[in-house]
């Protein structure tokens, strides 16, 4: 009977520390990705811009490597659903410190537009 609770404490605990590992490789491979978008994309705003993908990688569920400045929020990525943007606005504004209103419209339609957007509320929440 010992044996088994050995074995069910040995699998509990891999089980444990194997989810915690597989987040951080996501989030590694998440940095990496965004590194590489944001250097081919966005040279001179490379920290937020990559900040920025990262979190809409994260609430989208969509590769940066799919990614493209030109990429359709509404058509490419189906962001149609009000909760998604809603979720998304949240997140953006834990990740980066700021007040950002978010919504599906024209003003916001590509991937470009959003990094644009949430640099300016950066800069205006962040002045130098």
């Amino acid at each position: 009977m010992d044996a088994f609770f050995i074995i069910i404490f040995a699998l509990a605990l891999a089980l444990f520390l194997w989810i915690p590992l597989d987040d951080r490789r996501d989030a590694r491979r998440r940095r990496i990705q965004s590194g590489e978008f944001v250097r081919r994309c966005y040279p001179e705003n490379k920290e937020l811009a990559a900040r920025v993908a990262e979190v809409l990688s994260e609430q989208i569920a969509v590769e940066i490597e799919r990614f493209e400045p030109t990429s359709r929020l509404l058509e490419d990525f189906a962001m149609d659903e009000e909760v998604e943007w809603l979720e998304l606005e949240m997140a953006l504004n834990e990740e980066l410190a700021i007040e950002i209103e978010l919504s599906p419209s024209a003003e916001l339609s590509t991937v470009d537009d959003l990094i644009r957007h949430a640099s300016l509320a950066h800069a205006k929440a962040h002045p130098r």
